[in-house]
């Protein structure tokens, strides 16, 4: 007994128990992302191992006995009051609802009926801000005055909340720079070369169109969606739209309001896990998320999906911020509402999800708190009349009614924000779940799971699929595409361990504290509600349905990874920070080299080969800006891109240039000699086949003798095994023009 007794006290005790741990996850993750499906089940089984193995530690420092720390009493606090600015939650409510009514026309009101974009965002904006701040209030306290006639009176005495500089005083240098020096790491690795690493529209038409539509129609209702495809309110294209008029129109204007938001969900989620965690866990997790690659292919892509998890992860900060800090909580939750709120006017992933996790995390946290505050008060000794009026004076104690009212602002002003796009949608006859409705589970797949049995099936094998994509197998399409899985291989067992460590806290608690059970439980619910989300789609191996849990992702990275290093240097605070800083380098380097010297390269093969096209026709169409005014663009390919599309690629690609061209692309067979005798030869004419077609080359050349100018070859490195051949014809009554390479 003592032999077992000693061991549970030693440290050296939990260092070999982690490294067993470590070990086996590190085996189980050679076989999830070497191995692939084929050894899925031994990986699995190791995996179990090294979780048995770290429960065990996990119990011995359970089992550590640690000396009670006595709480000094807390003298009573003056009492706080708050005071609503009534004039600006009716002036944020006013804004709002005319905003609902000029996307709605419920009214048909004459003066509402074409109203500037550009004023549609200011009230957008205006009535968010007003909202939040008039409800937030002004923090005050009752206090006696002597007046003039000597009577004391009492006056309202304004408690002023410290300012920003003075709290960006109060934090230490150190945590300044660590956090300034992974900013500049996540920004560089959002902005190197952001259009030329990838020159290809990666399903960005379906913005760069809406943008477009700002060109001729300023008084578009930014409320409506923008396509029937891609059902998304005008928001997003309409900001995007301001990039690109002020950096240019290309794919850098076009990606870098992503940029913006990537970095800023970093900086976002530093923040959540600093009030949740501790700093040490905020820097790993912030660090994992610089560089995750998933998320940095997002940040560096024209879509809408990047500004979910920004806040998203707003909404979870300021409600930790509000538990954290309960004289603010009022004023936190309030501004966790209006973040809430706007979650719904992008993808609607977050549209869906993080109200249900709000209200989960929040409902959980309640019933943690019950179970640990006011159930223990709930005895039989209630039924004892002498014992009953101490239990009623301990329970008065414990007030809940702050939270409630907090918690009752939050959803009220959620759905003040939230609700002018469901008006306009409910309004104009359009869906409000449109993407659901055309990814959803289909028909015919929903009449297979009639059965119990099939049901529980389809559940698992979904769970089943969204677990392999974080660890194993790579996604179905190519959004992210690569051949590997989200967390490259050195990182899944920070990820297995993270994941587990995150469970046990969840479920157990052990001797942490609450505020790290709080953290733990939200991470949990947050990863385990986006995979439980996809049982309902009916393909769900697509990384942009996981975009909403990214943080979480690399929150639970960044636990597994302290974790680890606490375990090693028990009772050593420096050389654990050591540990953590060493840990940051470790995934910083690995996950940035992979992703710029191996996922880039290989996405840009992947994308030219799956994407229902042979040929680059993004490259032929980037060679053919520098064209003169009206010249016509044919692109022969089978498969080929749909006509539209390209031409407005096109446009999109001249809009500054002051030109106008057009752009058709047809199939081999339909590049015939009818079709060049129509060609009308008062404009120039730039010509894109395939090298290899030279039944067609031969025939422009026969058609067109000494006039056609060419071949020119693309000299642009990622397109040149799949670039065109380009053949120029120039008007006949405008010589010498020749294109620009």
């Amino acid at each position: 007994m003592k032999i077992m007794e000693r061991l549970l006290i030693s440290n050296w005790a939990v260092r070999w128990l982690m490294c067993g741990a470590i070990g086996a996850m590190s085996v189980s993750a050679i076989y999830f992302n070497v191995g692939k499906h084929s050894y899925a089940d031994e990986g699995g089984l190791w995996a179990s191992l090294g979780s048995l193995i770290l429960l065990l530690a996990l119990l011995v420092m359970w089992n550590r006995i640690t000396p009670a720390v006595a709480s000094s009493p807390t003298p009573p606090a003056q009492r706080v009051y708050i005071a609503t600015r009534w004039e600006f939650v009716l002036l944020g409510i006013s804004l709002l609802a005319l905003l609902a009514e000029i996307n709605g026309k419920v009214f048909r009101i004459r003066e509402l009926l074409v109203v500037s974009s550009h004023h549609q965002f200011v009230l957008w904006i205006a009535g968010i801000f007003t909202l939040a701040y008039g409800l937030a209030g002004w923090r005050y306290v009752w206090e006696e005055k002597t007046g003039r006639d000597g009577k004391p009176k009492r006056i309202r005495v304004r408690i002023h909340e410290k300012t920003f500089s003075q709290h960006l005083a109060s934090i230490p240098r150190l945590e300044i720079i660590g956090v300034g020096a992974i900013l500049i790491i996540a920004t560089i690795a959002r902005t190197w070369e952001l259009e030329t690493t990838v020159r290809l529209w990666v399903d960005e038409i379906h913005f760069s169109n809406p943008v477009l539509h700002f060109n001729t129609n300023m008084n578009i209702d930014l409320l409506i969606p923008f396509s029937s495809v891609a059902a998304f309110p005008y928001i997003f294209p309409y900001m995007q739209w301001h990039f690109v008029e002020l950096i240019g129109w290309n794919l850098v204007g076009l990606r870098f309001l992503s940029v913006i938001m990537g970095v800023a969900t970093v900086l976002a989620l530093y923040l959540l896990v600093r009030e949740l965690f501790n700093r040490r866990i905020a820097f790993l997790a912030m660090a994992t998320f610089a560089t995750l690659p998933v998320h940095i292919q997002f940040s560096r892509l024209g879509l809408n999906n990047i500004a979910d998890p920004l806040f998203g992860t707003l909404t979870f900060y300021f409600i930790a911020r509000g538990f954290k800090r309960p004289h603010q909580m009022r004023a936190n939750f309030i501004w966790a509402g209006a973040m809430l709120g706007l979650t719904q006017y992008f993808y609607e992933g977050g549209r869906f999800l993080y109200p249900a996790l709000t209200l989960g995390w929040l409902g959980l946290i309640g019933g943690w708190a019950y179970v640990r505050h006011i159930r223990p008060m709930l005895t039989v000794s209630i039924f004892n009349r002498t014992k009953r009026r101490a239990i009623i004076g301990q329970l008065s104690t414990v007030n809940p009614m702050p939270i409630v009212r907090a918690g009752i602002l939050l959803w009220v002003v959620a759905i003040c924000v939230g609700t002018p796009v469901y008006y306009t949608l409910i309004a104009r006859d359009q869906s409000i779940a449109k993407r659901l409705d055309t990814a959803g589970v289909s028909h015919r797949t929903a009449s297979q799971l009639e059965s119990p049995e099939n049901l529980a099936k389809h559940v698992a094998n979904r769970l089943y699929e969204s677990l392999m994509i974080h660890v194993s197998i790579p996604e179905s399409q190519v959004y992210y595409g690569g051949d590997t899985s989200f967390v490259i291989g050195l990182h899944i067992p920070f990820f297995l361990i993270g994941g587990f460590y995150a469970l046990w806290l969840m479920l157990f608690g052990g001797i942490f504290q609450a505020k790290y059970v709080i953290g733990a439980t939200l991470m949990v619910m947050w990863i385990g509600m986006t995979w439980f989300g996809n049982v309902f789609l009916e393909e769900s191996r697509i990384s942009a349905r996981y975009v909403v849990e990214l943080p979480a992702l690399a929150t639970i990275i960044g636990l597994g990874a302290v974790l680890i290093g606490d375990s090693l240097m028990i009772h050593d605070e420096k050389w654990r920070n050591r540990m953590a800083t060493a840990m940051v380098c470790f995934i910083i380097i690995p996950q940035t080299v992979y992703y710029f010297s191996y996922h880039l390269p290989l996405f840009n093969v992947q994308f030219r080969d799956d994407r229902g096209r042979n040929y680059d026709i993004e490259d032929a169409l980037y060679r053919s800006v520098g064209f003169p005014d009206g010249t016509r663009i044919h692109i022969v390919d089978f498969p080929t891109m749909y006509s539209p599309d390209a031409h407005n690629i096109l446009r999109f690609l001249t809009r500054d240039r002051g030109v106008e061209m057009s752009a058709v692309t047809m199939k081999p067979a339909d590049f015939t000699d009818e079709y060049l005798q129509r060609l009308t030869r008062i404009i120039d004419h730039a010509f894109y086949l395939p090298p290899i077609d030279i039944l067609n080359i031969e025939r422009l050349k026969a058609h067109f003798g000494d006039e056609l100018q060419g071949p020119f070859y693309t000299e642009f490195p990622a397109s040149i095994e799949k670039g065109f051949v380009l053949y120029y014809l120039p008007a006949s009554l405008l010589q010498g023009n020749t294109p620009a390479e």
